[in-house]
């Protein structure tokens, strides 16, 4: 939001938290909290897509993983993107 995307894919390689977020019911599991914000914040953009990423094949993220555990600061991967001409 405070970067200025309208269209944001979100991946993550826990199918569980993929399928709770696309619910429309509410969670009420340990991690419910983190699943009712996330839906809260997706609720900011145009678009929002909570994707599936295979875990074996996202090898990046989970080398970023452990970059982000050595360090106190805030990492983000972006990749800019055309917007779609359906979308805008």
């Amino acid at each position: 939001m405070d970067l200025g995307f309208r269209f944001v894919v979100v991946e993550s390689d826990l199918r569980s938290v993929n399928t709770k977020i696309q619910s429309g019911e509410t969670d009420y599991s340990e991690i419910g909290s983190f699943i009712w914000d996330a839906k809260l914040l997706a609720e900011n953009f145009i678009s929002c897509h909570f994707n599936f990423s295979d875990p074996n094949g996202n090898q990046m993220a989970h080398a970023m993983t452990l970059v982000g555990k050595r360090r106190f600061d805030d990492r983000f991967w972006v990749e800019i993107t055309l917007e779609s001409p359906s979308l805008c």
